[in-house]
């Protein structure tokens, strides 16, 4: 039995396949870099690259042209069609609010020149006794008349412009449509 037991304390030895990829490594990497090197060096690697980068800009042109074509035929939206809507949506919205401002001014400055006319000319004596102080009265009385009708189309204008306001304001809140007749109208105009 002690024989037994001695064979059993014998060493083992196993395979370290880490130690053999360890020394395949260091002995091929010199030869593989050298290799790599030349290769890279050469003009049909250069010519290579270069076909697959034309090939690849020409799959990107492919891919760009087949997308504005299916962007064009189907019936939706795109986002260059949704920004160009928004872009003059924004420049209308704008000359709106420059042209508001520039009529309210126009408007306080003639209900103030009007106020002024009325204090100046409201107390018309009882006794005109000449002639020609009675017809300047007179056109001062229709210019007051001529002076409040345009008040009142002016005070028109205002709620016109408020209404295209709010209108705009809906406009703009309301969502994008799902679709557009783009192919209709293409076949209306051939």
């Amino acid at each position: 039995m002690s024989d037994e037991i001695k064979q059993d304390d014998s060493k083992v030895v196993m395979f370290n396949p880490f130690n053999v990829w360890k020394n395949v490594y260091f002995s091929s990497e010199a030869a593989l870099t050298a290799i790599t090197r030349k290769a890279v060096e050469t003009t049909m690697f250069a010519n290579s690259v270069d076909v697959i980068l034309n090939s690849y800009l020409q799959y990107l042109k492919l891919q760009n042209e087949v997308s504005n074509y299916i962007a064009e035929t189907l019936p939706f939206s795109s986002h260059r069609d949704t920004a160009r809507v928004a872009k003059m949506l924004t420049a209308l919205e704008n000359k709106i609010d420059r042209l508001d401002e520039e009529l309210f001014t126009d408007i306080y400055d003639l209900k103030e020149d009007t106020a002024a006319i009325l204090e100046r000319f409201a107390p018309v004596p009882a006794s005109i006794s000449d002639e020609a102080d009675a017809g300047r009265v007179e056109q001062i009385d229709q210019h007051i008349k001529n002076t409040e009708a345009l008040v009142e189309k002016i005070t028109a204008l205002e709620l016109a412009i408020e209404e295209i306001k709010a209108s705009l304001l809906e406009l703009k809140a309301k969502p994008k449509p799902q679709a557009t007749t783009r192919k209709s109208q293409k076949t209306a105009t051939e």
